[in-house]
C-alpha cells in the first residue's frame, strides 16, 4: 500500500475516485475490494481475497461520507472475555490514524 504521508497529497475531488483508489489499494494489499454505485448510494466492499469464502471471515464496508463498518462472525460458544477482547482490539485500531499514531 502507498505510505500514509505521501497517499496524502494524492486525494482525489470525487468521491468515486476517492473510493476506486482506496479499493485500488486493498487489492494491491491482497484483498477483495469493489465499488458500488447505484442511483442513491457509493460504497466500498472489502474482503478477505480467497478462492472459497467462509463464513468467519471479516468484511469491511466503507460510505462515500468516510463512515466505516467491520463486520465478522464471532462463536457464539466464545467466552465472553474473548468477545470482549476482540471488539476493544477492532475499536482501538480504528482509533489508529493512518500514520498508525493516536
Amino acid at each position: 500500500m502507498t505510505e500514509p504521508a505521501a497517499a496524502s497529497a494524492q486525494v482525489p475531488a470525487h468521491p468515486l475516485d476517492w473510493m476506486r483508489a482506496i479499493a485500488g489499494e486493498l487489492t494491491a494489499a491482497g484483498l477483495t475490494a469493489g465499488v458500488r454505485e447505484t442511483f442513491a448510494w457509493l460504497d466500498l466492499n472489502v474482503e478477505r481475497a480467497a478462492r472459497q469464502p467462509r463464513l468467519e471471515d471479516p468484511e469491511a464496508h466503507l460510505d462515500a461520507d468516510g463512515y466505516a463498518e467491520i463486520r465478522w462472525w464471532n462463536d457464539p460458544a466464545a467466552s465472553p472475555a474473548d468477545v470482549a477482547a476482540r471488539i476493544s482490539r477492532v475499536l482501538d485500531a480504528a482509533r489508529l490514524s493512518p500514520g498508525g499514531t493516536r
